[in-house]
């Protein structure tokens, strides 16, 4: 799995940090009027790209060049025009991300990998009791080309370990106007890779971004219109939904779902859960493990949401490191890594419907007091600890509870 940012140039590394953020997430939004050349309102904007995209501009309340450029970054991962301009839908987006704020909720470290990763002997259990991996993701298949034999060796062995499991399988999309392979037979030959799953495990995955998975310059055209795209996305969506007769997880980017989807309305498919990136930290360095590396301020960001899916809350998954040196990890040599979203009291947006949906509860958008009943009646039900919060395991549970 290996989506890039599309703009290499827009990579953390490349951007001068000018010293510690000063930005805190409790700072009140602006007006819906307000002067956007005042210095004030320049102040706020700086520290909302600082929050949104882990830069570290100082809240000068100066248009500068680099105030400028981190803007047309933050326009370009939101599927805007990059023009440099805050108008509204900017603000609004911005206004958007500060809602995603790392809280004070337990954080679940999680990786996927796949078979060019060349992992010579994975120690599960030592992954998880050593550096708290809670949640493992491999690849089942690119298009129709299986990897029974890597799949087969590890998928119980992640079990074994006490892991959560997921398996994913990369849809190949159209190239030069044309499927390389029906999308449906791609969905099939994954659900024959992966046979069964457990309430236990996760849903199957499937990934959606560039058409070969090697960058943008290195691609063939997709030569395809949005609709067309979504038309073969939702026909492999839909063997796999019939097949384990729960929505599948969604990995892809706002960048992608722009770019080759169009933002198309896709009520259907609102109901898999999103698995995200783009990268925070740098790839092919060691892999990222510290809470403290997450705390405002710092590097990291959340990942942009695709627009059918709602407000900025509205994912998972975040793959915030790709390609990552991983011999922190007993057996392992490169894998990415992952942090789940974990859902806490007082939690609010089309996440928590998602969630209350599975309960059949008012759906209120806020983890209040009857989801906080709800999941702890549910949490008891499956027999697991029933602390009132989603983490990976409860995740992979309420998943399979259809609405």
């Amino acid at each position: 799995m290996r989506l890039s940012d599309p703009f290499p140039e827009l990579t953390l590394q490349s951007y001068p940090v000018q010293g510690p953020s000063e930005f805190e997430t409790t700072v009140a939004s602006p007006a819906t009027s307000p002067n956007r050349s005042s210095r004030d309102y320049i102040a706020w904007v700086q520290g909302a790209l600082n929050h949104a995209l882990g830069f570290h501009l100082k809240s000068t309340g100066t248009m500068d060049k680099l105030t400028r450029r981190a803007i047309m970054i933050f326009q370009r991962r939101n599927c805007m025009s990059d023009n440099g301009v805050v108008d509204r839908a900017m603000e609004m987006a911005l206004q958007g991300s500060l809602k995603v704020a790392v809280t004070k909720a337990p954080m679940f470290f999680g990786l996927d990998t796949y078979i060019k990763d060349a992992n010579p002997n994975p120690n599960w259990l030592k992954a998880k009791t050593e550096t708290g991996i809670s949640f493992a993701i491999i690849q089942s298949n690119w298009g129709v080309q299986q990897y029974p034999r890597f799949f087969n060796r590890e998928w119980p062995k992640i079990k074994e370990a006490g892991i959560v499991r997921g398996a994913y399988f990369f849809l190949r999309l159209p190239q030069y106007g044309k499927w390389p392979v029906d999308p449906a037979l791609q969905a099939q030959a994954a659900i024959k890779t992966i046979k069964n799953l457990d309430q236990s495990d996760l849903p199957p995955v499937m990934d959606i971004e560039y058409s070969e998975g090697e960058g943008k310059h290195k691609n063939p055209p997709l030569g395809a219109t949005g609709q067309q795209v979504l038309d073969g996305v939702r026909k492999a969506w839909r063997v796999l939904k019939d097949a384990y007769k729960v929505a599948p997880i969604l990995y892809t980017s706002a960048r992608i779902w722009c770019s080759y989807v169009g933002n198309l309305p896709a009520p259907d498919l609102v109901e898999s859960p999103l698995w995200l990136t783009p990268y925070p930290f740098s790839e092919h360095k060691p892999a990222v493990l510290d809470p403290k590396a997450f705390a405002p301020g710092g590097w990291y960001f959340p990942p942009p949401v695709p627009r059918p899916w709602g407000d900025a809350t509205n994912w998972w998954i975040h793959q915030y490191q790709g390609d990552s040196d991983a011999r922190r990890l007993p057996g392992f040599r490169q894998v990415d890594m992952n942090l789940f979203h974990t859902m806490i009291e007082g939690t609010t947006g089309d996440r928590v419907r998602w969630v209350q949906r599975r309960f059949g509860i008012a759906q209120t958008g806020t983890f209040d007091a009857a989801t906080k009943a709800a999941l702890i009646a549910f949490k008891t039900r499956k027999g697991i600890d029933p602390t009132p919060l989603v983490d990976p395991r409860t995740f992979a549970l309420l998943c399979w509870s259809n609405p």
